[in-house]
């Protein structure tokens, strides 16, 4: 506007060239400036997207790690492959039993009679005969005690209130660890037969 009034003015304070490539060098920079602030505002949206990206980005990690996690399939405790139901390349689904997993660590189970059981505690010593290995001696001691007989845990058990009761002698399962038990060559396994004697009264190990 103050060089348009100086070409107005007598005598001329500016020349038409000058204002003219003033008024050039103003229109220019007003275009410049609409540029700038046009790459600005795009500069900002492309940040806005960058963020959105990002954010989507790190979703996608987080569910492919979480994926990820759900390939590894860890036994609920260490032990021996004693039996394997699936192949290299087979697809599984949910629920899929894929291993039998046999502890290293061995008990016996004895079912012992009720009547065999009226002194017996826990800590008791037994001693014990395994088929497999005829001519070593173990020792152990009473562990626990099944909170039921036998009876109770088969398919069908028994149902005395029908009045047809025939007294029959209980087996009540008895849990049975060894004592200092050392088997390198890992000839004790589950599933083989033993013969548990329980020690005189008193006698504990």
């Amino acid at each position: 506007m103050r060089a348009r009034e100086l070409t107005a003015e007598a005598p001329r304070g500016l020349s038409q060239q000058d204002f003219d490539a003033a008024d050039a060098a103003r229109t220019t920079a007003h275009a410049r400036v609409r540029q700038a602030t046009a790459q600005l505002e795009a500069a900002q949206a492309g940040l806005l997207a960058a963020r959105a990206l990002e954010s989507q980005s790190t979703a996608n990690l987080r569910d492919a790690s979480l994926q990820l996690t759900y390939t590894n399939i860890i036994a609920p405790t260490d032990g021996y492959v004693g039996k394997k139901t699936v192949e290299t390349g087979q697809r599984l689904v949910p629920g899929q039993p894929l291993l039998t997993v046999v502890e290293a660590d061995v008990w016996v189970v004895a079912n012992f009679r009720e009547t065999q059981l009226r002194h017996v505690k826990v800590g008791d010593a037994v001693d014990l005969d395994i088929d497999a290995v005829p001519d070593t001696p173990f020792h152990g001691h009473v562990d626990s005690f099944a909170p039921a007989t036998g009876a109770q845990f088969a398919l069908l058990p028994p149902d005395n209130a029908t009045g047809n009761f025939t007294k029959v002698v209980q087996r009540v399962p008895v849990k049975i660890r060894f004592d200092g038990l050392k088997d390198p060559d890992y000839r004790i396994r589950p599933g083989l037969s033993v013969t548990a004697t329980l020690a005189p009264q008193g006698k504990s190990r």
